[in-house]
């Protein structure tokens, strides 16, 4: 999935600033959104329908927690803390157990095999509409308003965040699962990505660990994203 089509040759080894991501913005427009598009129906990724599909062939979980087919053991972390406003929007997704045990594993986090630290956890959407699948291609659906849309999602999403891990921290205040007051919002930009659904990385900075280095180089500032719509819409109007 990584080796395609609009990056052929042209990806750089890192995505983690506004200019990597303005860039890779700018190679897909290239490309042809619409091709970009189709290439993603033909590897079974979106459905003619134009919705991430909730597959088991290529697996999708993040879609296939969005679409309901599959249900954490944890239950609804946003529903269980109140916060039923950012519920009708997102889902606050734990990693993999084995994945945040090895948080601060080397060779582990070499792997893929890690939480980049020990607490780490990811926002997803609820709406799968095709665009919305990763950053890159988020803004340029032909839903109307797509773009602006699309900025006020963002700015939704960092807030239900951030949100979420104020009322955790009330929650877990005194113990060890207390998140500190620095806290990193990330994005990994296709096809540096592992999973083909949209996902917030929301990452304790005081408990990185060793995976947090191994993906410094791609792990790109929501509030990179957000600027660089809103500039893009600019220019656009």
């Amino acid at each position: 999935m990584h080796k395609v089509w609009i990056f052929e040759g042209t990806v750089s080894y890192k995505m983690n600033s506004q200019a990597d991501y303005a860039r890779a913005r700018g190679y897909l427009k290239h490309y042809g959104v619409d091709r970009f598009l189709s290439n993603l129906i033909e590897l079974g990724v979106v459905g003619s329908n134009e919705i991430i599909l909730p597959a088991t062939k290529p697996f999708n979980p993040f879609a296939r927690l969005a679409s309901g087919d599959d249900k954490p053991a944890y239950g609804n972390i946003l529903q269980s803390l109140g916060l039923s406003e950012s519920d009708c929007d997102f889902i606050v997704v734990k990693n993999l157990p084995v994945n945040d045990a090895n948080w601060n594993n080397l060779e582990k986090a070499s792997k893929g095999e890690a939480s980049m630290g020990l607490r780490h956890r990811f926002i997803i959407p609820r709406d799968p509409y095709w665009s919305s699948f990763n950053v890159l291609t988020i803004g340029l659906g032909k839903r109307s308003n797509d773009l602006e849309k699309s900025i006020s999602f963002l700015k939704s999403m960092k807030k239900a965040a951030l949100d979420y891990v104020s009322k955790d921290r009330a929650v877990n205040k005194g113990s060890d699962h207390e998140w500190s007051e620095n806290i990193g919002l990330f994005f990994h930009v296709f096809p540096f990505n592992s999973v083909q659904y949209l996902h917030l990385h929301v990452v304790d900075l005081d408990a990185t660990g060793a995976a947090f280095g191994h993906m410094y180089h791609k792990n790109l500032n929501i509030d990179y994203v957000i600027n660089q719509l809103e500039l893009e819409l600019k220019t656009k109007n």
